[in-house]
């Protein structure tokens, strides 16, 4: 018997160094951490837009982490992208710092 793969990724979290940022919520960071949920040992490509951004190994227990640095003022939308399939997109604002 084998175990089943084909988790799609799931963004549970983005953090900046106040907490959690709400889906659509807004932050005067420029760097994140996302965090979430895939198959143990896949490999997940993290995109703003289409931009890739990075890319993280799932740990054994289905966790990953990525940061995002030297984001811009204004909309971001990140996805998470695995071999089976793309996260659903999570969005936030970056507004000017005051």
């Amino acid at each position: 018997m084998s175990a089943e793969k084909n988790v799609v990724p799931v963004i549970t979290s983005v953090r900046d160094d106040k907490g959690v940022i709400d889906n659509g919520g807004t932050t005067s960071a420029t760097s994140v951490q996302l965090s979430g949920v895939a198959d143990a040992g896949e490999k997940v490509e993290i995109f703003d837009g289409a931009v890739l951004r990075g890319q993280v190994v799932v740990g054994a227990a289905g966790l990953w982490d990525s940061h995002l640095t030297s984001l811009m003022v204004g909309a971001h939308s990140v996805t998470a992208r695995g071999s089976a399939g793309t996260s659903p997109v999570r969005t936030f604002i970056v507004v000017p710092a005051k």
